[in-house]
C-alpha cells in the first residue's frame, strides 16, 4: 500500500532524515538489526508497562491478539471468525475495536487486562492497534485520527469531500500514512514482507507518538507521496470518469494512467469491486514524468499500446465492515477463463489470471507467462507492476464485467458486517452455474 519517496528505489540515510528531523531521538530512530525485540524498550510513555511481543513468542494466557485471528487467544480483530470480547461495539477496523474498548468503560476481563499484545503481521491497522493497546490515553486523545488512519491504511480509502475539521482529519491521516510508507520503504522490506515484522514495530511504536506531537516537523518525509495522492485524485476528477454500480458494489474507473491506489479507491467509496481502465501508455503521459510516479523503478511498464483493464475486490469483503453494506465476494476464475476464451487478441504470451476467493485482495488482469508478479507488485500500486494489452473494446470487457456480477449475486443483497467464509464457500461452490451466464453473455455479445 505504499508509494516510493522520491518516486524511485532509492533509500534515503537515516543520517539525512534524522538531521532534517531533530525531533526524532537518535537511539530511537535506529533501526534494531536483532531478530527479536526487547520488550523493555518498547515501554516507552507507557504508564500500563504493556509491551508489545512478537506474535511467535506470545503466551497465550498472557497476550491479547490485534488485527489477525488465533484459535485460542482473546483478539481484538474485524477479521472474520474472531475471538472479540462479547458485547464489544462493532468497528470497520481493529483499532476502532480497541478504541471501542477503551472508550467504553467496561474492563472487559480476560482482554483489557493482559500485559501483552501481539499481531502476526505489520501495516497500519495492526500498528494503530497496538499502539493503542499500550498507550491508552495518548490513543484516546488522537482518536478520531487514529480511527480514519486505520482505514485508510487498509482500505485505501479516503472521504475528500469532508468540510471543517473533517477535512483536517482526512488530511491528517493521508500526512500519517504516508510517512508510515515512506519509512518502511526507505528502511526496511517492502510491504507485505514479514522477515522484519518485529523490527517494523520497535521502530514505529517508539516514534509513532512523537510524529502525532507535531506531523509538520516530517513534512519533508510524507510530502512527496501526500502531493502525488492529491494529484492522481485530481487527475481522475479532471480527466476520468468514475460510474458505480451499487446494486453489485462495483465501480468503474477510466483514467489516463495507472495512478496512486489512494487516489484510485477514494474515488469507489461505497464499493466492493473496482474496475480501471487505463488506454493510454502511461510512459507518453507528459503531464506526469515516469520518473515522478510511485514505484516507477519496480518494473511499471506497457505491453502495448491498446486498453488496460484491472478488476479488484476489495479487503472490504475478507473483514467484517460494519458502516455499511457489504456485496458478497465472487470467485473471479470463472471469470477469467471467460475472458481468455473471448480475448483473443491480448497481448503476445499473456493470460487472464486471478487469485481464489480467499486471497485478501484478489486482483484479475493479464499476467504475462513465466513472470509471475511478486507479492510486493500484486498488492502494491497499479504503478507497480507491468500492464499489458488486451484485444477487448472498452465496452464490451464492461459488459462483461458487469454481466458476471449481476449474474453471479442473484437473490445475494449487501449485508451490513459482510459475509462469513462459510457462505462465500457455499454461494461460490454449489449456488451459481456459470455455463448458463456464459451462454447468455455470448449471445448478448453475438460471440
Amino acid at each position: 500500500m505504499v508509494a516510493i519517496l522520491k518516486l524511485t528505489r532509492a533509500k534515503p540515510s537515516l543520517t539525512t532524515i534524522k538531521a532534517n528531523n531533530p525531533s526524532f531521538n537518535g537511539l530511537r530512530y535506529t533501526k534494531q538489526r536483532s531478530t527479536t525485540v526487547s520488550n523493555a524498550s518498547l515501554i516507552n510513555n507507557n504508564p500500563n508497562n504493556i509491551s508489545y511481543v512478537p506474535f511467535r513468542e506470545a503466551s497465550i494466557s498472557k497476550a491479547v491478539v490485534v488485527d489477525c485471528t488465533h484459535p485460542d487467544a482473546p483478539t481484538f480483530t474485524h477479521h472474520k471468525s474472531a475471538r472479540n470480547p462479547e458485547g464489544l461495539e462493532p468497528a470497520d477496523t481493529s483499532t476502532g475495536l480497541v478504541l471501542n474498548a477503551l472508550a467504553s468503560g467496561s474492563a472487559f476481563p480476560g482482554w483489557l487486562d493482559r500485559d501483552a499484545v501481539t499481531v502476526n503481521h505489520f501495516d497500519g491497522d495492526a500498528l494503530f492497534s497496538v499502539w493503542a493497546f499500550i498507550h491508552r490515553a495518548d490513543a484516546m486523545h488522537y482518536e478520531e485520527l487514529l480511527r480514519i488512519a486505520a482505514a485508510l491504511h487498509d482500505f485505501r480509502e479516503l472521504d475528500f469531500d469532508g468540510t471543517g475539521s473533517a477535512a483536517k482529519l482526512a488530511h491528517q491521516a493521508l500526512a500519517l500514512c504516508c510517512w508510515i510508507n515512506t519509512i518502511e520503504r526507505a528502511q526496511f522490506t517492502p510491504p507485505f514482507e514479514e522477515s522484519d515484522a518485529d523490527e517494523k514495530f520497535s521502530f514505529f511504536l517508539a516514534n509513532l507518538g512523537i510524529f502525532l506531537e507535531n506531523p509538520e516537523n516530517f513534512k519533508d518525509i510524507w510530502q512527496p507521496e501526500y502531493e502525488q495522492v492529491l494529484e492522481d485524485y485530481k487527475l481522475i476528477e479532471k480527466q476520468g470518469q468514475v460510474k458505480k454500480y451499487p446494486e453489485i458494489g462495483v465501480a468503474i474507473v477510466r483514467c489516463p494512467r495507472p495512478v496512486h491506489y489512494y487516489a484510485l479507491f477514494s474515488h469507489t467509496l461505497d464499493c466492493d469491486v473496482v474496475v480501471s481502465f487505463q488506454h493510454r501508455d502511461c510512459d507518453e503521459d507528459k503531464d506526469t514524468p515516469s520518473d515522478k510516479r510511485a514505484d516507477s523503478g519496480s518494473g511499471s511498464g506497457v505491453n502495448g499500446s491498446g486498453w488496460r483493464y484491472e478488476v479488484e475486490e476489495k479487503y472490504t469483503q475478507f473483514v467484517n465492515v460494519w458502516s455499511r453494506p457489504v456485496t458478497a465476494r465472487l470467485d473471479m476464475t470463472p471469470l477469467a477463463s471467460f475472458l481468455n476464451e473471448i480475448d483473443t487478441h491480448r497481448a503476445v504470451d499473456c493470460d487472464w489470471a486471478s487469485p481464489r476467493l480467499v486471497d485478501s485482495g484478489p486482483l484479475l488482469r493479464l499476467d504475462s507467462h513465466g513472470q509471475k508478479l511478486l507479492k510486493a507488485q500484486r498488492y502494491g500500486h497499479p504503478t507497480a507492476r507491468p500492464m499489458h494489452t488486451s484485444g477487448l473494446p472498452p465496452e464490451i470487457f464492461e459488459n462483461v464485467i458487469l454481466s458476471f456480477f449481476k449474474f453471479g449475486l442473484q437473490g445475494v443483497a449487501p449485508r451490513v458486517g459482510g459475509f462469513g467464509w462459510d457462505e462465500l464457500h457455499q454461494l461460490n461452490a454449489n449456488k451459481i452455474d456459470w455455463n448458463v451466464w456464459k451462454a447468455q453473455i455470448k449471445a448478448s455479445l453475438d460471440i
